[in-house]
């Protein structure tokens, strides 16, 4: 009977342990995302970079003062647009793709008792969740080679849902995440930050459905605003 109530009684104070070093917040942001790829085998065509924005629920756990394990479940758009150059000039695809990520990270944090400046390094898994395209494309029946400029009898716009191909798109993605910034201790409950991320993938959008196939990677960059709160403090502030 002692042990066991000696048992609970550990399991009670590392719980509360664990409890006061937990921290919970919300952050929002916009992205900038390209794809890096090699287009040399297609004439007249180039990728350019597309903004998006960023929603998240960081979780946080401190070990002291200067280190931290951060989860980072979130919600990101990566886009880019697919553009034709030259005679095709005035024709694109713009994707904008949604994924579903949790980076984990370690925290390095440095600085005085309110402002501290803070590093993240680590890796990220995230599920491509849906895609909306619009774009200017060639109307091929009304194509006229001779002519130097898009019209609208050339060409037709689209905006629509994207559809996935099982054989062709590749839906989970894995990268690498580091990121800087600094806080602010409001106080002893909230807690402010800023922070810039740069995000490359390790995973091509695309399967391996064909022989000589280009890869292509999501290369994202991001800043965020955001807020936290530390669980101890919220226990405190309760009772």
């Amino acid at each position: 009977m002692y042990r066991k109530l000696s048992f609970l009684l550990f399991l009670f104070s590392l719980s509360y342990g664990l409890q006061a070093q937990w921290s919970l917040g919300v952050e929002t942001g916009i992205t900038r995302n390209t794809v890096i790829t090699s287009a040399s085998n297609l004439s007249f065509t180039t990728y350019k970079p597309v903004t998006g924005y960023a929603v998240g629920l960081p979780v946080r756990y401190e070990f002291n003062n200067w280190f931290s394990i951060q989860a980072d479940p979130n919600i990101t758009q990566k886009g880019y647009v697919y553009d034709r150059t030259g005679p095709y000039s005035g024709y694109f695809e713009e994707f904008k793709n949604t994924y579903l990520q949790l980076p984990v990270m370690a925290q390095f944090r440095f600085g005085g008792q309110k402002l501290k400046g803070f590093m993240n390094m680590g890796v990220f898994g995230g599920y491509w969740s849906g895609s909306h395209i619009n774009g200017n494309l060639l109307n091929a029946l009304n194509y006229n080679p001779n002519s130097t400029t898009t019209s609208k009898e050339q060409s037709y716009h689209f905006s629509e849902k994207g559809t996935f191909d099982k054989t062709r798109d590749n839906r989970m993605e894995m990268g690498m995440v580091v990121g800087a910034g600094f806080s602010y201790q409001l106080t002893p409950l909230y807690q402010v930050f800023v922070e810039g991320r740069y995000m490359p993938s390790f995973t091509d959008l695309q399967k391996q459905y064909m022989h000589n196939q280009v890869a292509r990677y999501n290369l994202t960059y991001r800043i965020s605003v955001g807020v936290s709160m530390k669980l101890s403090k919220l226990g405190s502030i309760i009772k």
